[in-house]
């Protein structure tokens, strides 16, 4: 199973991943690692927040700066995050604080 997951804190992000991870800084490397497919994508990069991970094999989690991990699928989700139908842009729903509550 494929995995995504996003961090609001940069900091926050593990530095020791393991095997098979990949730690992708900036649009450019996480672009990338969606393109060949990598399997464990974790990331700052909300921009590919969207139902086409979910319809592509991955797994979304989000990452708060509070230390609340939230997985976001398709249909029925608890709150905060209700029901998510595809097509969606996911990140519009997260920076909009409909996902979660962001602290900046």
């Amino acid at each position: 199973m494929m995995e995504y997951h996003w961090y609001e804190d940069y900091w926050a992000m593990p530095r020791n991943l393991p095997r098979g991870h990949q730690f992708c800084i900036g649009y450019y490397q996480a672009q990338r690692a969606l393109r060949f497919h990598v399997e464990n994508i974790h990331t700052d990069q909300s921009v590919f927040l969207s139902t086409w991970l979910l319809d592509n094999g991955y797994r979304v989690f989000l990452h708060f700066k509070s230390g609340i991990v939230t997985e976001v699928k398709l249909g029925d989700n608890p709150p905060p995050v209700g029901r998510i139908e595809a097509p969606k842009n996911l990140e519009g729903l997260l920076l909009s604080g409909c996902l979660g509550k962001l602290t900046e």
